[in-house]
């Protein structure tokens, strides 16, 4: 991800502080600063001002500006609660103020001035974040307004935190907004809700595949033959649509008394125990060097230990393709079989012609109209395993298209692995209803019924070839900022089945807390938060079955339910407990033949 750097200004006039809009800035500022900490990113850039203040702290002493962070990346914990306690340290001394001061002019120029200086000429991505509730604050003409955009080498994310203005007219942040390229206004209670939601993030992609679809071509001949008429060579490219989700970041660290923890390194030792005698318990220890371990194979009780010569054998020589080896109706496909991690597979991008990317388009046409999958060998990489996958044709609304593309969709593969004999089960339920025939029929038509009550899909019913869901990353404008800002898409919150890593969130969630309660407020105690109410949501089932089925299927299959007091149970139970044990001879005498 490029370089990045953000500025936070926040307007600490009485209003804001009153009204409570300064308490909801610093909400959004404290979990931004936790996340970048979080994080740790070297190219993350972060400075903090507070305009309109009675204060004055800057380097290019510019009254009224207090600047409480300066340029820094990466930032720590440490960064962040000293920021905090000086902003409440500052908002008390405004609230005491007799005058309020209007330095946000001024304040968003020595902003600019310090990213310019820091910078220079480095490809930095800039933006200033300005939470203010003063619409007309910045007192400015157009002519003034057109100088303005002129020195700001940055784009403005405007948080007006005033309720909705009742008349219509355009404010000067307004037209800021509007005639600064790539700059956003964004209301304080939309931050605050995607603050509080637990949103999956933006991923960037990583090609993990980079070869050839072929079709037709001998799989020991990697290489492309430009003579060969009889097949179809396509350079591809792969990205995985799936990404695993990994715990929070853990390091060991040494615990020492007022002091900021080290980190602890780890050296690997190996060690031999040998017996000092041979009818000896005793054993001496010997350490051995890393250049005197070797693998050793496990034959029987032994240990084999293959000469170097036999090495390179033992391995499966594989080259990087993905070779078509048929196709079949997608109806014939169990779906079942489609539970792996999934890629897509896309014209190359990197050494690709024009070619390859009319050539996949039609390949991907040609299976759609024909309700066709393809079976492929795949080979991610070099000397890696084979595998057998499926590939289903893949149709993506496209918001962005080149001059001399005339067509809507990307097209695209989906690659999934199917999975090997020994990772199929097969299990033989019975009838839940031993009845007639007639009897069993209706069972499971109710049943059938009852399942299908409960359906998960969404009122956008996707075709087997495309689906609402999936989107181009550069769909929103919020996307290229690493800040929490919510996304013009609402799609995946109505989709039952994208469901959040839970227990990430709320580890995320505790964690944060706990840096809020214990680091930054100093409390002695720590409550717990509740879960957020999106997760909450997740995990209740979205659809109930209607009644009247549930009713009339309990009667076919006669379920009953289990009225036996739970308390009669345990008396039975503490009874049995009760009784006397009987004595060893007794359970002799029980078990004595008679001869």
């Amino acid at each position: 991800m490029a370089s990045e750097a953000t500025t936070f200004i926040v307007d600490v006039s009485k209003s804001m502080i009153e009204n409570g809009h300064s308490d909801q800035a610093r909400a959004y500022l404290e979990y931004t600063m936790l996340m970048k900490t979080r994080k740790q990113r070297k190219t993350d850039w972060t400075s903090c001002f507070l305009a309109n203040c009675p204060l004055t702290k800057n380097n290019h002493e510019t009254a009224n500006v207090y600047e409480m962070l300066p340029l820094k990346a990466p930032i720590n914990i440490h960064d962040v609660a000293t920021l905090l306690q000086d902003f409440d340290n500052v908002v008390k001394y405004c609230l005491d103020a007799e005058e309020d001061s209007s330095s946000m002019v001024q304040c968003l120029l020595v902003a600019s001035v310090s990213m310019r200086d820091q910078f220079n000429k480095r490809k930095v991505k800039k933006q200033i974040v300005v939470f203010t509730d003063d619409a007309d604050g910045l007192d400015l003409s157009d002519e003034e307004l057109s100088t303005l955009e002129q020195e700001l080498d940055c784009r403005i994310i405007y948080v007006p935190c005033e309720p909705k203005r009742e008349d219509r007219s355009i404010s000067v942040w307004d037209k800021c907004v509007q005639c600064i390229q790539g700059s956003l206004k964004i209301p304080i209670v939309d931050l605050l809700k995607e603050i509080s939601a637990s949103r999956p993030s933006t991923i960037k992609p990583v090609r993990v595949f980079q070869g050839e679809l072929r079709l037709g071509a001998p799989i020991t001949e990697t290489d492309a033959v430009c003579d060969d008429y009889q097949s179809l060579n396509i350079q591809v490219e792969g990205f995985p649509a799936t990404k695993a989700v990994t715990s929070l970041n853990r390091k060991v660290v040494a615990k020492l008394d007022g002091k900021i923890n080290d980190n602890v390194q780890s050296v690997v030792d190996y060690e031999v125990h040998n017996k000092k005698e041979e009818n000896s318990d005793d054993f001496e220890m010997a350490t051995v060097a890393k250049e005197y371990v070797t693998k050793a194979y496990r034959y029987g009780s032994d240990y084999v230990v293959l000469p170097p010569a036999l090495e390179p054998d033992r391995i499966y020589r594989t080259e990087p393709s993905l070779d078509i080896r048929g196709f079949l109706d997608k109806e014939n496909l169990p779906r079942c079989y489609l539970n792996s991690e999934s890629t897509f597979i896309v014209a190359a991008t990197k050494g690709g012609t024009r070619a390859d990317y009319f050539a996949l388009a039609a390949l991907v046409d040609s299976m759609i109209k024909l309700n066709k999958l393809a079976i492929v060998r795949y080979v991610q990489k070099k000397n890696s395993e084979v595998q057998m996958c499926v590939a289903c044709p893949l149709l993506v609304n496209q918001t962005k298209r080149s001059t001399d593309d005339n067509s809507s969709y990307t097209r695209a593969l989906v690659l999934n692995r199917l999975p090997f004999a020994e990772d199929e089960r097969t299990s033989d339920y019975p009838k839940l209803n031993r009845g007639n025939s007639s009897s069993n029929e209706r069972a499971d038509h109710l049943m059938s019924a009852f399942i299908d009550s409960m359906d998960l899909d969404s009122d956008e019913s996707p075709t087997w070839y495309s689906t609402p869901f999936y989107e181009p990353i550069d769909s929103s404008p919020t996307e290229l900022s690493t800040l929490p800002l919510p996304s013009v898409s609402k799609r995946y919150e109505s989709d039952p089945l994208c469901i959040p890593s839970i227990g990430l969130h709320r580890q995320q969630q505790v964690l944060i807390e706990y840096i809020h309660q214990k680091i930054i407020k100093g409390c002695a105690d720590f409550s717990l938060p509740d879960m957020p109410d999106d997760l909450r949501q997740k995990l209740t089932p979205s659809k109930m079955p209607k009644k009247e089925l549930t009713q009339e299927l309990k009667e076919v299959l006669d379920i009953k339910a289990n009225n036996k007091d739970k308390s009669n149970a345990l008396v039975d139970e503490q009874e049995e407990e009760a009784e006397e044990i009987p004595s060893l001879e007794t359970l002799l005498a029980r078990g004595r033949r008679d001869r």
